[in-house]
């Protein structure tokens, strides 16, 4: 924009997005109140690896754990993941995502900073935040976005459409010329189409999310399991 802020969007479905108008930071307080860039956030993380402006016992209080209960200091998130200690924080409002993560024991710092609206599954960074963890830690992880896709046969897609049920949301699955197409509007998911790996097993190409059609029994369809950041959904047909 002219005053050198970024434009903020909101994506309406996995391909159309619409302009953000702009908002005073001010009326957001600590969501938006402050404007930054990976640049000053990465001097941010020399302050904390150098444990500067506070003393030793508030940055100790800002991450240690209370409790094993409890996975929130005064200010961070904080976890363990093969043996290294890391700090995380994210934050969002209309056009606009952020997160945060930085290691304790290795120091990797990772900044994403988004100007699409965060409050869908589609443009959600912690996705991306875990697999360039997964890749600066040398382990494995999966991108659909490149993978291929496979033919299914019309037939069998008509199969799989219906409502499907489970976590106090509603999974809703159509198919238009030949594609299979999912939405979850209490879900944050907008219209989205999904390709197939397998028969049975279909993926997005925005977001790294799996959909497994389960059968019961007698051949009919019962039940999507959705694998989504290492776990498993279910959700039931009901319509």
């Amino acid at each position: 924009t002219g005053l050198g802020k970024t434009t903020g969007y909101a994506l309406l479905n996995d391909t159309v997005q619409r302009t953000i108008p702009p908002l005073d930071s001010t009326a957001a307080y600590s969501a938006g109140g402050m404007y930054s860039t990976t640049g000053d956030l990465y001097r941010w993380s020399r302050a904390i690896n150098q444990r500067q402006l506070l003393s030793e016992k508030s940055w100790e209080s800002s991450y240690i754990l209370p409790s094993k209960k409890v996975k929130y200091g005064l200010g961070w998130l904080s976890s363990i993941d093969a043996g290294q200690r890391y700090i995380i924080q994210n934050g969002n409002i209309k056009g606009f995502g952020t997160f945060y993560l930085q290691g304790m024991d290795n120091d990797l710092v990772i900044i994403l900073l988004c100007n699409q609206n965060s409050e869908t599954d589609l443009t959600d960074l912690e996705p991306i935040l875990l697999n360039v963890w997964k890749i600066a830690m040398g382990k494995p992880y999966v991108q659909h976005a490149t993978s291929p896709e496979i033919k299914v046969s019309d037939t069998i897609l008509q199969t799989y459409t219906g409502v499907f049920t489970g976590h106090n949301k509603e999974i809703i699955v159509t198919l238009k010329d030949s594609r299979l197409q999912v939405q979850a509007p209490k879900g944050h998911l907008p219209l989205s189409n999904l390709y197939a790996e397998s028969e049975t097993r279909f993926f997005l190409r925005t977001i790294d999310i799996v959909f497994e059609f389960v059968k019961d029994i007698s051949g009919n369809l019962a039940k999507i399991i959705v694998l989504q950041d290492g776990q498993s959904f279910e959700f039931n047909k009901t319509k």
